[in-house]
């Protein structure tokens, strides 16, 4: 048996992202450009200065068909520390088959930050890493942990 470990932290348009929600680890297995389908996909726009990361893990079937999604927007972003607060969005959705999504996203007082390492605008790379807390949309008692997030993406 394999286990499953973080994505390495590099710096070269790998297409890799992945954390820890809660202690478990998560990782985005396939690159597709549109964010609706399972994988990793990145996006800018230049109109709206929004950057953005959609990642979704593949169901596990040995988990009572268990999907995690993360899901990262920053406005304006800068290479160095950005907030993820109620502007600068930190998500997570987990869902299960059959259930109702769990839903949670940073606020200003439940938040944390992605810290940018390399964001090149002429090869559209983008790399760092990231940490928060996020909380239930219907039960502000309810918060997730996000720890030891890298990612390296290739954006459009």
């Amino acid at each position: 048996c394999k286990k499953e470990r973080l994505t390495k932290a590099t710096q070269n348009g790998a297409n890799t992202f992945s954390c820890k929600i809660d202690g478990k680890v998560f990782v985005a297995k396939v690159v597709y450009s549109v964010p609706t389908m399972p994988g990793l996909s990145a996006s800018y726009s230049l109109n709206t200065k929004k950057f953005e990361i959609y990642a979704i893990e593949p169901r596990d079937k040995s988990e009572n068909g268990l999907t995690r999604d993360v899901n990262i927007e920053i406005y304006d972003p800068k290479q160095g520390t950005n907030l993820l607060n109620s502007k600068n969005l930190g998500q997570v959705v987990i869902s299960e088959y059959n259930q109702l999504d769990r839903y949670y996203l940073t606020s200003n007082t439940i938040n944390g930050s992605v810290t940018i390492t390399k964001f090149d605008t002429s090869t559209h790379v983008i790399s760092g890493s990231f940490s928060f807390r996020a909380t239930h949309r219907t039960n502000p008692n309810s918060i997730i942990k996000i720890t030891d997030g890298r990612f390296d993406i290739t954006y459009k």
